[in-house]
């Protein structure tokens, strides 16, 4: 029984006990962590539910223990560990990561009129869900201080109330002529966005949970030649640090990143950044290479 995330753990452990059959928890995220993060803007009766019945405290009583019994679980990245060092043996852990299906990516046709569009201009892409953990906020901030008019933050993906805070925020702060917002798009139109983008960002802000994941769109990003630039969150440090493919600014610190951009704007780098990201994934960070991990796992007798 492989059971994707934590809430379902138990239940996924239940049956397998009554079958006799082994049991793996794939931990997507730090989902303890992420309780906090879902907790942002819950107002009324949600708020005393995810505060109280969902509290990040009962999660992690619930995980420890939940973990213990199950036979392997699978983690995303190595920093996830921290929080079980001590408590649960290492060898029970493997790493199977968040990487990228390049087959997804091939032959993907370009939208013409979104390359139309941007012709010019230097575009910084952010692209994904929007929420308080992922950087938006800092993002948006930051080109306050960024002088080169050329220079457009791209802000792909987002909806809802964080979405319309985040518009609001720009407004506020004068740099609605800086920053574009684009509501989500089918998954056809990401590559589009993406070939328009001169950096692409994953700008997390430091949170627990940001510290022990990595988003899919990084790989993404390192796939399509994208120089990247991310916030020192320690799996995206590492990831960028060992690949040379991009630029780390300190997480919610707006003015380093926008004196990261503006360096990217005048690098000669940037395309050496992008070949070593698409590298990289070739022979390192792509599904080919994970699966292969999954399926070793399967092979164990792990009962």
């Amino acid at each position: 029984v492989h059971v994707h995330d934590l809430p379902l753990v138990k239940t996924g452990y239940i049956a397998a006990k009554k079958f006799k059959i082994p049991i793996i928890a794939d931990l997507h995220e730090n989902y303890p962590a992420a309780v906090k993060v879902y907790q942002y803007n819950k107002k009324g009766i949600n708020e005393i539910i995810n505060r109280s019945i969902l509290s990040y405290k009962r999660y992690r009583k619930y995980e420890l223990s939940i973990l213990k019994k199950v036979n392997r679980v699978i983690l995303v990245v190595p920093e996830a560990y921290i929080r079980f060092k001590g408590l649960i043996p290492k060898d029970k852990f493997e790493i199977v990561s968040n990487t990228v299906a390049v087959e997804n990516f091939k032959n993907k046709k370009i939208d013409l009129n979104i390359i139309k569009q941007y012709e010019g201009e230097f575009i910084v892409t952010y692209i994904g869900t929007f929420g308080i953990h992922r950087g938006i906020d800092t993002s948006i901030r930051a080109m306050q201080y960024v002088k080169n008019k050329k220079i457009k933050l791209l802000l792909v993906g987002g909806k809802g109330d964080f979405a319309n805070e985040m518009k609001g925020l720009a407004e506020k702060l004068n740099v609605k002529d800086k920053v574009e917002f684009v509501d989500q798009v089918p998954f056809d139109l990401v590559q589009s966005y993406i070939e328009i983008s001169n950096v692409c960002l994953v700008p997390h802000n430091n949170f627990e949970h940001t510290q022990t994941t990595v988003p899919h769109k990084l790989f993404q990003y390192m796939y399509l030649k994208k120089p990247v630039l991310v916030s020192h969150c320690a799996p995206l440090k590492r990831i960028i640090k060992e690949t040379k493919s991009g630029m780390v600014f300190k997480a919610n610190d707006f003015k380093d990143m926008a004196k990261k951009i503006e360096i990217l704007y005048d690098s000669e780098n940037l395309k050496t950044y992008g070949v070593n990201g698409y590298n990289a994934v070739i022979e390192k960070y792509n599904w080919e290479v994970d699966a292969r991990i999954l399926k070793k796992i399967y092979d164990q007798k792990i009962i």
